[in-house]
């Protein structure tokens, strides 16, 4: 905590970037309720409920390489069936966590907000149009957007450059491992929020700069950055 407040004195902090699945939005029950359908239309057994969060961050594909493990089925066929299932309707039972509008709609007043999921970039963008948030990002990005995925730097680094500003004044906020070493690799200031999808022994041994266990602490935590800038300035 104190190496990212040491930071955020030096360089001022100009551009937000959120992961989305597990750190805006709880998107688990409709990613499930694809992953069964699919799995019952292959007829083969999905894996429990519980052991799906590990995998969000990741992205599909390794949730479905350990779905399909030991069978004869085609990942590309699995895959092609399980978005096809997930995208018929995948935003009934997806929200916002408690407190994220109010995070946002304060946050947006100083702040460029962005985002880098490895969600697709359309499903991300039609997903945040359902929940009526997606007027308050200047850039929407999954790892088709640049082809690249997290934990791979390149998206972050991409994605900051093209917003026209600079590592040292940004800021990624993420929920799981993925989220912090693509922020390590790509040496960009960063936040674990734990109310998400990853698991928090994995998340303090990454030693990203800084944990938030809530929302309301995550919101404080800028709101005093915020306001001590404004001091200063």
């Amino acid at each position: 905590m104190e190496r990212l407040k040491k930071h955020l004195k030096k360089y001022p902090l100009k551009l937000i970037i959120f992961d989305l699945d597990g750190t805006l939005v709880d998107s688990i029950h409709d990613i499930y309720a694809a992953l069964q359908a699919c799995c019952q239309h292959y007829k083969i057994p999905a894996i429990p409920k519980t052991a799906i969060r590990e995998f969000v961050g990741p992205g599909a594909e390794e949730l479905i390489k350990t779905t399909i493990k030991d069978t004869p089925i085609s990942l590309n066929d699995f895959y092609a069936t399980f978005r096809d299932l997930y995208r018929r309707d995948f935003i009934s039972q997806t929200h916002l966590f408690p407190g994220i509008q109010s995070l946002l709609d304060n946050l947006k007043n100083h702040y460029k907000l962005a985002i880098l999921t490895n969600k697709p970039e359309d499903a991300s963008c039609y997903l945040l149009q359902n929940l009526n948030i997606d007027h308050l990002f200047t850039k929407i990005a999954g790892p088709d957007t640049y082809n690249i995925a997290k934990p791979e730097p390149g998206g972050l680094l991409k994605l900051i450059e093209e917003l026209n500003e600079q590592p040292n004044n940004s800021l990624f906020i993420g929920d799981t491992i993925t989220d912090i070493h693509s922020a390590q690799a790509a040496n960009v200031p960063h936040i674990a929020i734990t109310h998400g999808y990853g698991c928090s022994n994995s998340i303090t041994d990454a030693k990203p700069d800084a944990i938030m266990n809530s929302v309301s602490q995550l919101e404080e935590f800028l709101r005093v950055h915020y306001n001590s800038t404004q001091k200063t300035n």
